[in-house]
């Protein structure tokens, strides 16, 4: 497809920027499940949204199978310190669903354990500053993406049964909204929210594999062999947040955003480039140059400084040998004298260093303005 291509030679421009570094010691987790297809994606999610966290926490990739050796090259270069586990080595449970993301959220459900984690979708993109995530994180609290309805907060399982039902529309997620009537607790008890999986955190020690073959049973009671198609573990995850017993919220609608093909606003933090929308009017192209473009650029200012506050020592370092080198030069003894010469011509060479050093610095700040 033309769009995927055009998309991909923009998003190599990644490899350009400086390797993140993972922090190994963080309680915080990320995990993305990663497609061949999708890797050049994958490499813009993590960085732009390590990069507006303000930091690299630990991250892990599953691979669907389909990853290849250079892939994960690739992905180990730009990601130091990642993590990858093939799909295949999760363990699975008797109750659910092989396939479908459930083997991402049953090592998530293992993860969590001694983690907060956050599932990242490869086709989103971080466009702002992530305070309010870090927030979530450090309180302990759940949070989900909303789905395209922008239905907020935690609701009991009836009272949105009127907006939840949704006619024409034969999804797992769908077809359980609209048989909720069905499901088999309607004492209030059990809690719901209308999420995205695409971008979803759970507090550290907030659920495990039991709940998720609980909701995987009830999900089945209510929706039969729709259980085993694609969306219903996003269900799961939906009803596992809603009802955990930690904090939990659905993110601000106005600035953690599915991308419907609209233009973007400019208080937009977190985009979700689902697949319908993903390429219209070329915007998720635009927006992911705009970010390499300023990550080059923050990589130049960087490197520019860094080779500036070099070529100053160096200056330093040459004007002091060269100092030393004149002394000896006027000690009026000619072995020193010699040796003075010498000295005073590698001070000589060293400050020439220095300046080219600077000026190379300050070329590489210019490029990053």
């Amino acid at each position: 497809m033309f769009e995927q291509y055009r998309f991909n030679r923009v998003a190599k421009e990644i490899i350009k920027t400086v390797p993140l570094v993972t922090y190994s010691d963080s309680d915080l987790a990320v995990v993305s499940l990663v497609s061949h297809k999708d890797i050049w994606m994958y490499l813009i999610a993590i960085s732009s949204f390590c990069h507006h966290l303000g930091y690299c926490p630990k991250v892990f990739v599953i691979n669907d199978g389909s990853l290849t050796v250079d892939d994960r090259i690739l992905i180990a270069k730009h990601l130091l310190g990642v993590h990858f586990v093939h799909i295949s080595s999760i363990s699975t449970e008797c109750d659910v669903p092989i396939g479908g993301c459930w083997e991402r959220l049953l090592f998530i459900t293992d993860l969590v354990k001694e983690n907060y984690v956050i599932q990242l979708d490869s086709d989103t993109l971080t466009c702002s500053n992530l305070s309010y995530i870090s927030l979530m994180v450090a309180e302990n609290k759940s949070f989900s993406l909303c789905d395209m309805r922008g239905i907020q907060g935690v609701h009991s399982l009836n009272a949105l049964e009127s907006v939840w039902n949704r006619p024409g529309n034969y999804l797992a997620q769908a077809s359980f909204e609209r048989n909720i009537g069905n499901y088999p607790d309607k004492s209030g008890n059990l809690a719901y929210l209308c999420g995205n999986a695409g971008f979803q955190g759970f507090a550290k020690d907030s659920f495990n594999r039991d709940g998720v073959r609980l909701f995987s049973r009830l999900i089945f009671k209510v929706i039969g062999d729709q259980l085993y198609e694609w969306g219903s573990e996003q269900l799961a995850t939906n009803l596992i947040l809603a009802n955990i017993e930690s904090n939990k919220d659905t993110l601000p609608n106005d600035r953690y955003k599915i991308f419907e093909g609209n233009y973007l606003d400019v208080k937009i933090v977190f985009i979700h480039f689902i697949g319908r929308y993903r390429f219209k009017d070329n915007i998720y192209v635009k927006e992911v140059k705009r970010f390499i473009s300023k990550m080059l650029k923050i990589d130049y200012l960087k490197k520019g400084t860094t080779f500036q506050q070099q070529g100053s020592r160096a200056r330093g370092e040459g004007s002091r040998i060269m100092a030393e080198g004149a002394r000896l030069e006027a000690s009026g003894i000619s072995c020193l004298e010699e040796v003075g010469r010498s000295i005073s011509q590698l001070g000589q060479n060293l400050a020439n260093t220095g300046d080219e050093l600077f000026a190379e610095g300050s070329k590489l700040i210019v490029k990053g303005y």
